[in-house]
């Protein structure tokens, strides 16, 4: 009985949130939503772009300037386990593996507030594997650099 009664209630909620959605926020709303400048949108790209062409290249020092000093890497690896370090690791693994040639990578979303930022890269064909990535990113003396990246691989 419960079951049926959530089948009943799911086009309620469907219409219900599509017209939430619908309506503008109110004005005082709008005050709360920090606008970032499209120049802060470029150099978050930027940055997302040179870790992207340092994997194809398989060379770290290109990757190195778009990374904090304390930037860390955690992901969930293909076997379920937890990984978690430095970001020292990343940069070694770019350096021991080949060159990702066939690197297919995509920014599907960049999102910013002040002065931070969050960021979804996807990936395929990273010698062979499939990636998920979500970057965060910290705007230190007027420079956009990643402070976190976590991964699933695929």
């Amino acid at each position: 009985m419960l079951a049926s009664a959530f089948v009943l209630l799911l086009p309620w909620c469907s219409a219900a949130a599509q017209a939430q959605a619908a309506r503008p926020p109110a004005p005082e709303a709008s005050k709360l939503v920090a606008t970032a400048s499209p120049e802060d949108y470029a150099a978050v790209r930027k940055v997302l772009d040179r870790y992207i062409e340092a994997g194809r290249q398989g060379k770290s020092e290109l990757m190195r300037p778009a990374f904090l000093p304390q930037a860390t890497i955690h992901g969930l690896a293909a076997d379920g386990s937890i990984g978690g370090s430095p970001i020292r690791s990343l940069f070694d693994y770019i350096d021991s593996a080949p060159a990702a040639k066939q690197l297919q990578a995509q920014i599907v979303s960049i999102e910013i507030v002040g002065t931070i930022a969050q960021a979804r890269v996807e990936s395929d064909q990273w010698n062979g594997a499939r990636y998920s990535d979500l970057f965060q990113l910290l705007k230190v003396g007027g420079e956009w650099k990643i402070l976190s990246k976590i991964y699933h691989t695929h």
